[in-house]
């Protein structure tokens, strides 16, 4: 398995657009609901991206699911939390050169 590797915008917009490059400007963004960690999250936007079965490029939002069903209190907490981030990173995603 993969480990996740942090990249800064500005490295995020470069992948991006090699990745987008590769496949039209086709791209989708995948918001994971609550009782979800981020590796599950990981492998179900690639998931979605290979059983799509289009060159398409796939993007992942993650917040801070706490990953157990008996945390959903602080699941909602902190999914409400990261709302004005989930639109900050569409605003900047969508306005990427070939999206």
């Amino acid at each position: 398995m993969l480990k996740p590797k942090p990249l800064s915008w500005e490295q995020f917009q470069a992948s991006l657009g090699t990745s987008l490059a590769s496949t039209e400007g086709r791209a989708f963004v995948f918001v994971h609901g609550y009782n979800t960690t981020f590796a599950e999250a990981a492998r179900k936007t690639a998931q979605m991206a290979k059983d799509l079965e289009i060159k398409i490029t796939p993007i992942m939002f993650s917040w801070a699911s706490q990953g157990k069903p008996l945390r959903y209190a602080d699941d909602e907490q902190n999914a409400r939390a990261a709302a004005k981030y989930l639109e900050e990173f569409l605003e900047k995603v969508a306005n990427h050169a070939g999206v």
